[in-house]
């Protein structure tokens, strides 16, 4: 019988070993590398998704970022629009109204002014 002595062995999460056949004379160790080790990372809550969870450093962290999907706004002259934080995903689309529906009148060349200019219906 092969005489193994004492075995030491260093596993990362999914990692497996092998015994091998022989004498083992019980003084080896498997040790499973830290969860903090494995999972180095920066992200906070904000970072994820709601609902979403990841390994940072160690710690399970919960998202709160809100998933705000396709956000859409119409804004006539003058208006803004603030877009709001979380994540977007990329099919929103803001549309500025056509000038004709901002500018209805009815004033005819013939009726403005001279050295005066007007927007009548774009």
């Amino acid at each position: 019988m092969i005489d193994r002595g004492a075995i030491n062995q260093t596993l990362n999460a999914g990692g497996s070993y092998i015994i091998p056949e022989g004498y083992h004379n019980g003084q080896g160790k498997i040790t499973a590398n830290s969860l903090a080790s494995q999972t180095g990372g920066t992200a906070i809550a904000g970072d994820i998704l709601s609902g979403k969870t990841a390994y940072v450093n160690g710690n399970k962290v919960t998202g709160t970022m809100v998933n705000q999907g396709a956000k859409t706004a119409t804004l006539s002259a003058g208006q803004s629009y603030t877009i709001p934080a979380g994540y977007h995903n990329g099919q929103g689309k803001i549309t500025a109204n056509n000038l004709a529906s901002q500018t209805g009148g009815t004033a005819t060349p013939d009726k403005i002014l001279k050295d005066y200019t007007a927007y009548v219906n774009g």
